[in-house]
């Protein structure tokens, strides 16, 4: 079965990759990303990446296409460390993919939406200091 005889199926597979190409770049996503961190203690100054974000529990944007460093501390505890590392997203995939076809999806590779956190929930440990 030669594609030239079946023209609607052509005309799909490309309307299909236009459609993945198009509308799954990643840099149509956002640069930022919620992420809310809760403490076994409540109260607990948060800082992510060496800047205080507030106190736990507290939802604060972080940039998708970085790791995170989060550092919890209150008087009377020991302070609690955690590390939320980037990761590739479904979209950063489908640009590859799309990249093949056309190669407009490529710079979506390029862009803080081809990436994500791997966690954007985060309960972190607070034991007593001695």
């Amino acid at each position: 079965m030669k594609l030239a005889s079946h023209p609607q199926i052509g005309r799909f597979a490309i309307n299909a990759t236009l459609a993945i190409a198009l509308t799954s770049c990643s840099a149509f996503q956002p640069a930022r990303q919620d992420v809310t961190v809760n403490t076994t203690t409540p109260g607990a100054t948060i800082k992510a990446n060496g800047v205080t974000v507030g106190t736990s529990p507290v939802t604060f944007s972080a940039k998708r296409n970085q790791d995170l460093n989060l550092v919890a501390t209150k008087p009377g505890y020991q302070a609690s460390v955690m590390q939320i590392s980037r990761q590739t997203s479904g979209t950063f995939a489908l640009d590859l993919i799309g990249g093949w076809f056309l190669l407009l999806p490529w710079i979506g590779l390029l862009t803080p939406g081809a990436y994500e956190l791997s966690s954007t929930q985060v309960e972190m440990p607070l034991n007593k200091a001695n």
